[in-house]
């Protein structure tokens, strides 16, 4: 039998960082890394021979290594330096496959000032970098894809979903007032690697999230379908950030159901849009990608 692929690393290898400024104010982030090696660890498989083969171990201290010499800017930033420190120390390692997920830490408010010192978990999703970087003739081949993950989401009106395709089987009911509430997942890919300011475009997309699910702060935005707003959304991604080649989203419905239960029929209590009953499972599932024409080329 052939070995068809084969490869080792290291998982949630778990990072914290503190950047200490001179002014007092410390800054913190804590990643979520996975690394898979790649190259000439075929026999420790087949023959049981481990002469090749970087320890995870290994793998996991050169994390933390890379850790205290990156600023960790951004996921994305801290898995180049990663991916090219494998590289670099292990001549026989043919690929490398990078994954770091920033977990959210917002700055504590007390008193309505920002805590020099003090942070709160959670906020706005997670920010992923994924980093492949391989070795190719005399050269290395890179790609870099971001990801929104965990990003939940959602408003209590502005929202329906009507005029949908009818058969012997449908009993939904077409509706123009209803909860939208989803968790957010975006997949981008990049047309170049180096001079990207990967922290400022998470912030862009994050806010085309943001600004394509609520719309306006005071006025809202209609949704006629989770398909449109998800299109809408990435399009404007990809507007305004000509680095990016590929987008791709993922949107579950995360359905709030009318409280109709018999105890309110049975009392004559009517449903007037306000009490519901939170259900995600089964949900519904809705997925697109958009990708720019080949003819386009991005301008920097």
């Amino acid at each position: 039998m052939d070995l068809a692929s084969f490869s080792h690393g290291k998982r949630k290898v778990r990072i914290g960082k503190v950047r200490r400024r001179p002014n007092g104010v410390s800054e913190f982030v804590e990643y979520v890394v996975g690394v898979q090696l790649e190259g000439a660890t075929e026999a420790s498989f087949t023959k049981g021979d481990n002469t090749m083969v970087v320890a995870t171990d290994t793998v996991k201290n050169i994390c933390y290594v890379v850790a205290k010499h990156d600023d960790m800017n951004s996921p994305e930033e801290y898995g180049l330096s990663l991916a090219r420190k494998f590289l670099d120390e292990y001549s026989f390692v043919t690929g490398v496959r990078i994954e770091a997920l920033e977990k959210p830490w917002s700055r504590a408010i007390v008193n309505g000032a920002e805590h020099v010192h003090g942070f709160l978990r959670g906020g706005q999703g997670e920010h992923v970098g994924y980093v492949e970087m391989r070795r190719q003739g005399s050269g290395i081949s890179t790609s870099v894809e971001g990801r929104i993950e965990k990003l939940d989401v959602l408003k209590t009106t502005q929202s329906g979903w009507e005029k949908f395709y009818r058969d012997r089987y449908t009993v939904l009911p077409d509706t123009n007032e209803r909860i939208l509430a989803t968790t957010v997942s975006v997949v981008w890919k990049l047309s170049q690697t180096q001079d990207v300011d990967y922290s400022s475009i998470y912030m862009t997309l994050l806010n085309c999230v943001y600004d394509g699910f609520f719309g306006d702060p005071k006025m809202g935005k209609y949704s006629p379908g989770v398909q449109n707003t998800q299109y809408l959304i990435a399009h404007r991604m990809m507007v305004l950030v000509p680095e990016i080649s590929e987008v791709s989203m993922v949107l579950p419905n995360i359905h709030f159901l009318p409280c109709n239960i018999p105890a309110f029929v049975k009392n004559n209590i009517q449903f007037e849009d306000d009490v519901f009953i939170p259900t995600d499972e089964p949900q519904g599932e809705i997925r697109c990608t958009l990708k720019r024409p080949t003819s386009f080329r991005a301008k920097y």
